[in-house]
C-alpha cells in the first residue's frame, strides 16, 4: 500500500463489521488506514482499487464497491441469517434498490445491511419512527406508511441514508452522559446526501401524511 500511494502509510486491522475500510490523515502526513480483518490478504488489484478509494480517482468507489461485496459476501450471509426476516420490497418502493444505490453512491466502505419493511401502514399516526438502525443485527427498517404512492422515492431514500449514517458512524459519542445520535460529523455525512435539502422540505410540507410530532431516529 505504501508504494501505491508513495506515502508512508499505518495499517490497523479492526472487526468493524458495519464500515469495512476507513482512513485519514495524521498531522505529520502519515495515512492511518482501518481495514477489517477480512482484508488482511487483499489481491494486488484490490490494494489498487484501496488506493484509488484513498486518493479519491474516478470510478474508485465503484471498483471499491465491488471489492467489499467479494470480500463480505459470507459476512453479510451470516449478518442477514441472524436478523429477523425482513421483507425489501413493498407494493410501491423497492428497499434493497434504494439501499444498493446508496451503497454505491455514498457508503463504499460498509457491508450491505439486511433491510426491510416494518409496521403498519395505515392513516397517519402522531408517533411514528420513520427509519431505524439495529447494530446487533446490522439491519435497517423502514415504516412502512413510506410505501405509498404519496411519498416520493427521494424521501424514501434520504430515511435510508440517515439509517446508513449511523451504521457508517457506528456507536455515537457520549455527551455529558447522554449518547449524542445526530452531532457534527453526523449531519456532515447525512448532508452528503443530494436530495438531502430536497427531502427536508418535502417532509415540512407533508407532516401531514405521515406523523404529528415524532420523525425519524
Amino acid at each position: 500500500m505504501e508504494a501505491e500511494l508513495d506515502r508512508p502509510v499505518e495499517l490497523v486491522l479492526t472487526r468493524n463489521r458495519s464500515r469495512l475500510v476507513t482512513w485519514r490523515t495524521d498531522p505529520d502526513g502519515q495515512l492511518q488506514l482501518r481495514l477489517d480483518e477480512l482484508f488482511v490478504d487483499l489481491e494486488p488489484h484490490e490494494v489498487e482499487a484501496v488506493a484509488d478509494l484513498v486518493r479519491e480517482r474516478p470510478g474508485a468507489r465503484a471498483r471499491m464497491r465491488r471489492v467489499v461485496d467479494r470480500r463480505s459476501g459470507d459476512l453479510v450471509r451470516r449478518m442477514r441469517a441472524s436478523a429477523p426476516r425482513l421483507v425489501a420490497r413493498g407494493s410501491v418502493h423497492d428497499l434493497a434498490a434504494i439501499r444498493d444505490e446508496l451503497l454505491d453512491e455514498y457508503f463504499t466502505e460498509l457491508a450491505a445491511p439486511a433491510i426491510g419493511w416494518s409496521g403498519h401502514a395505515g392513516r397517519a399516526r402522531r408517533r411514528i419512527r420513520l427509519g431505524s438502525w439495529d447494530p446487533r443485527t446490522g439491519s435497517v427498517r423502514v415504516h412502512r406508511r413510506l410505501d405509498s404512492e404519496d411519498v416520493p422515492r427521494f424521501f424514501v431514500a434520504s430515511v435510508v441514508h440517515h439509517e446508513l449514517c449511523h451504521a457508517s458512524l457506528g456507536d455515537p459519542p457520549v455527551v455529558a452522559g447522554r449518547r449524542r445520535l445526530h452531532g457534527p460529523d453526523f449531519r456532515a455525512l447525512e448532508q452528503r446526501f443530494a436530495e438531502h435539502g430536497r427531502a427536508q422540505r418535502w417532509e415540512a410540507e407533508h407532516r401531514h401524511l405521515l406523523f404529528g410530532e415524532q420523525g425519524r431516529g
